[in-house]
């Protein structure tokens, strides 16, 4: 049959049928994409969406189902809010606190974001916009909570703005470079020293 007329018998003119992946006894597993641009909310029936295009900027999730029951978006900032200053207060009343500094990419190559952790407690902190060093300064001044930490150590990459951006914040915590990333400039430096002892091997050789 085709997929037009599957598409008409099943009731789904907001959807574009591509192919059918499989077909059993019991189901009909079919690749769809929408119709339109926007697609609103099935619950609220807004026409607000979402672009993952990349772009650094607050989104909004819409009414999707959590633990098998519907979740409304004017309750998840109020919980949103008691897990972080649940989570602030236990990092700030841990002894021996370890904080983990990371980066990720929005877009790979163009937009990064912060990312903020206790080791320890196993919990996420904060995220704030960008990795370089005014931003991470800007962070700082803007949320005092954050230079109220009192860390023994904090882990992070091996980029020079989160290590200058920790010695300022935090001139007495111990600084751990991840141990990926020593890895990684290890084995970068093992291959610059090969390559390096090849072409010394061969200069000799031609000369």
């Amino acid at each position: 049959m085709p997929l037009q007329y599957i598409n008409e018998m099943l009731g789904l003119p907001e959807l574009h049928l591509h192919k059918i992946v499989s077909i059993d006894a019991q189901e009909v597993h079919l690749e769809a994409s929408p119709v339109a641009y926007k697609q609103p909310c099935p619950i609220c029936d807004s026409e607000q969406h979402v672009k993952c295009d990349g772009r650094n900027q607050p989104r909004q999730i819409r009414h999707l189902s959590i633990l098998g029951r519907k979740s409304y978006q004017d309750a998840l900032p109020t919980e949103n809010e008691r897990l972080m200053e649940q989570a602030w207060r236990e990092a700030k009343d841990t002894a021996g606190l370890v904080l983990g500094i990371d980066d990720f990419a929005i877009k790979k190559g163009h937009t990064y974001n912060t990312g903020i952790h206790n080791l320890r407690g196993e919990t996420m902190l904060d995220l704030l916009a960008g990795r370089k060093l005014d931003e991470l300064r800007a962070y700082a001044r803007q949320h005092p909570e954050f230079l109220a930490l009192n860390p023994k150590a904090v882990v992070m990459d091996l980029a020079q703005a989160y290590h200058t951006w920790i010695s300022e914040c935090f001139p007495s915590a111990i600084r751990i470079a991840d141990l990926f990333h020593v890895h990684k400039g290890g084995t970068i430096a093992l291959r610059l020293t090969s390559v390096g002892t090849t072409l010394l091997v061969i200069g000799s050789v031609t000369s």
